[in-house]
């Protein structure tokens, strides 16, 4: 068995690809907190069978007093990245805001569009949290999937009870 660091001081739960030209593509987050600190969703890939890895890059713009954790990562249909994450955003009112990301890559990782923001946010009455999680995969039809699940965040104390 053969161990290897890939990334130091990173949160855990990378997701790995395999993409169409055989290099393999992780998605991660860039602070060693899950979702703690301030951080960005990243892009690495690997050449060697995932032995190594190099920064490829952002699936979103960094942005100050943005967390963008709960991360999901897949290949679509016709070989493009897909990434989603959850955005936490603090607004000037000390107020974070929640919302699912989805952005793509056409060219194995380095530039990124964003293709989806705040996806679903009504779409749960509700809902206080969408987060995304685990791998994007392909279904028949072209179509993709990607897991989330969705909480309902008390406004009252006693809606604890």
């Amino acid at each position: 068995m053969e161990r290897y660091m890939l990334i130091d001081k990173y949160c855990g739960w990378p997701k790995i690809s395999l993409m169409q030209d055989g290099r393999l593509i992780m998605g991660t987050y860039n602070n060693p907190s899950h979702g703690g600190l301030c951080g960005e969703a990243e892009c690495w890939t690997s050449q060697d069978g995932g032995r190594s890895f190099q920064f490829s890059g952002y699936p979103f713009a960094p942005e100050p007093d943005t967390t963008q954790a709960n991360d999901c990562l897949g290949i679509a249909h016709n070989g493009d990245i897909i990434e989603g994450i959850t955005n936490y955003k603090t607004n000037e009112k000390g107020e974070r805001r929640r919302g699912p990301m989805f952005s793509r890559s056409s060219d194995g990782g380095k530039t990124f569009r964003i293709t989806c923001e705040e996806l679903c946010m009504d779409a749960v009455p509700g809902c206080g949290l969408i987060a995304m999680f685990g791998h994007i995969v392909q279904v028949p039809d072209t179509n993709t999937l990607a897991l989330s699940f969705w909480t309902r965040e008390p406004n009252d104390p006693e809606d604890y009870s």
